[in-house]
This record gives C-alpha cells, structure tokens and sequence, in this order.
C-alpha cells in the first residue's frame, strides 16, 4: 500500500468541501495524507485546474495515491469525471474513491468506457431526433412536443440543445489533450531551464521517441501549442 495519500478537493460549494475532507480523511490508516483544495469551480479545462495538476504533480513525485471523496463533483459531468480518473489511472496514478472503494486502476478503465459509451448513445440519438424534426419541418409538417407546444420551425432552444451536445464532444478532447501536455512537461521543462528554442526542444523530443497526442512528428507549434495549454 502506498504511504501517502494526495487529497483532492474539487472546487465544489464550501459545504461539500468541508464534507468531502472527512470522507477523504478516512481513508488514511495512518498514510501520510496531504489536502490538495481546488478554488473557482471544477468547469475549467485540466491546464487551466492548477490544483488539480499540482496534485497531480505530487502524486508522481511522491509517489501518493490521487485520493477523492467521491466521483460527483470532480467535472460538471460524471461521465467525464470517470475519464478523467481514467486518463489519471493512465498515467500510473493509483486512485482511491472514498464513497465507492470498488474503484481503483483497473476498474476505472471499464466504467469510464461504460459511461461514454452511453454518452455517445445519448449523442446518437439527440441527434437522430434533432434530423428528424428538421426533416419533418422542411416538408412543412408541424411537429408537436411532450409538452404539447406545436412546432413550426426549430427555435433556438433546440439548436442550443445540438450545441451542448457537440461542446460535450469538444470537451473530452480537450481533456485528453490537457493530460497529455501535463504528462510530458516534465521532460520539458528541463529544456526550457536550459534556454533551449521550441524548435530544438521539438527536435530533441522526436530524438527521443516522443509522439504527438496524435501520434505525429513534434515541430515548433506542437511546443508552442503544449505550452499554451499548460499557461506557460
């Protein structure tokens, strides 16, 4: 069992911090336990969550279980929550969850292929249902909702809907790509302590064997962009 536990706190209301500590505090057993609390939301994208990273960053360094009360409240999402523990558990992280002790690094990976797997169902069929109320309205139908409100011609409700939808896809990229840079920037900021050019610091990582996240070549705007998204 490892020694020390790295507790986090999302930045979630006072109350279910304050809540979420002693929950996080019973998992100690006598392990060395470090609060990490997060302020101003849990919306923001992984390079802009500094407490989060920086527990992430003590985690590694020390060696620490990533330690949570609970799954709710990580992301504004549970399913993205569950990924994020995931891509985490990617990164050689132990995680302990207080309020589901059946989650570690091996079952996180098939719950969080569970929940996007039903996300993208939900997906599917928002938009199928989406194409089919257009299709109707194009051939001047008029469609009439659960409610019994008749529809004529599609209102901004509904394409605000199709946009949530599109931005949720939009922010399990993100995510995946904030975690990547997070994971290589400790091999980066050496090079970027020596003075070394982003250009050299892309070539010095292709000598490495280093990939891109999407599996390319490293040029001066894959730097640039990776430093960006770590606020550097």
């Amino acid at each position: 069992m490892n020694k020390k536990l790295a507790g986090f706190i999302p930045g979630i209301e006072k109350e279910k911090q304050a809540a979420y500590k002693k929950q996080i505090q019973a998992l100690g057993n006598d392990r060395e336990l470090k609060f990490f609390v997060e302020e101003g939301g849990n919306e923001a994208h992984l390079g802009d969550r500094e407490e989060l990273n920086a527990t992430l960053t003590y985690c590694r360094t020390e060696n620490a279980v990533f330690a949570v009360a609970s799954v709710q409240g990580l992301t504004l999402r549970r399913w993205s929550s569950l990924q994020l523990l995931s891509d985490i558990a990617d990164l050689g992280i132990a995680i302990e969850v207080a309020d589901d002790p059946v989650i570690d690094k091996q079952s996180i990976v098939v719950l969080a292929y569970s929940a996007e797997i039903a996300r993208e169902k939900i997906l599917t069929r928002s938009k199928e249902a989406v194409q089919k109320i257009k299709d109707r309205l194009a051939k001047g139908e008029v469609h009439v909702s659960k409610s019994g409100r008749k529809i004529r011609k599609l209102g901004a409700a509904t394409i605000a809907e199709v946009r949530e939808l599109s931005d949720a896809g939009n922010e399990a990229k993100k995510r995946k790509a904030d975690l990547f840079a997070q994971e290589l920037w400790p091999t980066i900021e050496p090079m970027i302590a020596r003075g070394m050019t982003k250009a050299s610091i892309a070539s010095q990582l292709n000598r490495l064997g280093f990939k891109t996240a999407r599996g390319g070549r490293f040029y001066q705007s894959s730097v640039s962009g990776l430093l960006r998204r770590l606020g550097k």
